[in-house]
């Protein structure tokens, strides 16, 4: 049921994006066709077809090209929640051993969890790493302890993975895909709109019409769905996106955390 919704969300946001230019072309067209600004004779149209051939290849290559980081970036996900997991059982362990450090290490679990959802996502600033270099200091607390070296190596092998995975979102975040390739594609957009409206039908009616506003309300999707794509991690509060990679899985464990903090005794 869940799914359907998220699914209905993303359709809804996909028509809310692109409707509204599609509609707008589809009313210059006709505008342009009422006033007789149509100097392009159908003449020209197999050139057009090969432009538009052309443009949704160059879509394709891209989408060929994006695939990659996004399907890496779903496992980021069940990656981190894997961390966080094994960190978190080493941290129980510890408690019931009556070592407090980790009972504050625990805690800082779900404050980590919380940075990331709100400060490292929304936000995109760097909060979260000085956050996860200070659990160095409570290791270090923890060796002064005692705690067996075998414990503080998982613990850091930990770490060291969490850091590997959000300097690698963080890169595919920054970091475009072929930017020079997006300015061509653009252009050929802008190209392939101006043509079709000063493009002159032999008869311009509704099927005619139809026609037009399918053409666009495909290729301004694509490269919607293209420019989600490349960003997997483009979250805004309270707005639904296409292609963001959800940590739902990731934020009810910090759920879970939490709860098994508040009820364990004092």
């Amino acid at each position: 049921m869940r799914t359907n919704s998220v699914q209905l969300k993303k359709i809804a946001y996909l028509f809310i994006t692109v409707m509204p230019i599609t509609i707008g072309v589809g009313i210059l067209k006709f505008i342009f066709h009422y006033f007789g600004w149509e100097p392009i004779g159908s003449s020209l149209f197999p050139f057009l077809s090969s432009a538009f051939a052309g443009t949704f290849f160059i879509l394709g290559f891209m989408l060929a090209g994006v695939l990659s980081d996004f399907k890496e970036s779903e496992k980021f996900p069940s990656d981190i929640l894997s961390c966080l997991y094994v960190i978190q059982q080493e941290a129980e362990i510890l408690i019931k051993k009556g070592l407090s450090q980790a009972a504050d290490m625990q805690s800082k679990l779900c404050t980590f969890i919380e940075v990331f959802k709100h400060n490292f996502l929304v936000t995109k600033n760097d909060r979260i790493f000085d956050l996860l270099d200070s659990f160095s200091d409570d290791f270090l607390s923890m060796d002064e302890k005692g705690v067996p070296p075998p414990f503080m190596a998982r613990l850091r092998n930990e770490q060291a993975n969490l850091k590997k995975i959000l300097v690698r979102i963080k890169v595919i975040r920054d970091t475009s895909f072929a930017p020079g390739v997006y300015a061509v594609i653009e252009a050929m957009i802008l190209f392939l709109t101006i043509s079709l409206l000063l493009l002159k039908f032999e008869s311009f009616g509704i099927l005619e019409m139809s026609f037009v506003c399918l053409f666009f309300f495909l290729l301004f999707s694509v490269f919607s769905l293209l420019k989600d794509l490349d960003d997997p991690f483009e979250y805004q509060e309270g707005k639904v996106r296409i292609n963001e990679i959800s940590f739902d899985v990731l934020f009810d464990f910090g759920e879970r955390i939490k709860k098994r903090i508040a009820d364990r005794p004092h």
